[in-house]
């Protein structure tokens, strides 16, 4: 502020961003950025495959019921849990940043944040 500079800043905060990201293209960028042979089909095996089933329960009085749903095949998005997700997701989207032409990115996860200073 002291040499009347003026801040220009874009937070981005990405809704179910982890469950967007498209696997076999986040596998190609891996693959793309040189990661290969053990490591990738560590990532193949562990995005691909998956499948998930919803576990509903109602209480009826003191009687509890559950119900589940059929198992379905999950084909985007990276697992929800773990300290791998957002990494997997930055993988996903990193380029994005290289359309920045001016300024700074600070991202995390599915939080960016653009800012740069001008006079």
């Amino acid at each position: 502020m002291e040499h009347r500079q003026k801040i220009l800043a874009i937070f981005f905060d990405l809704t179910y961003a982890f469950g967007t990201v498209c696997v076999p293209i986040l596998l190609r960028k891996f693959e793309m950025n040189g990661v290969r042979g053990v490591a990738l089909d560590w990532l193949r095996s562990s995005l691909t495959g998956r499948t998930q089933v919803v576990k509903m329960t109602q209480m009826v009085g003191k009687w509890e019921r559950t119900v589940y749903s059929s198992e379905d095949s999950v084909v985007r998005g990276t697992p929800q849990v773990g300290v791998l997700s957002p990494s997997l997701f930055v993988g996903g989207v990193c380029d994005m940043l290289l359309y920045v032409l001016m300024g700074f990115t600070v991202n995390y996860a599915d939080d960016t944040f653009f800012f740069d200073f001008r006079r």
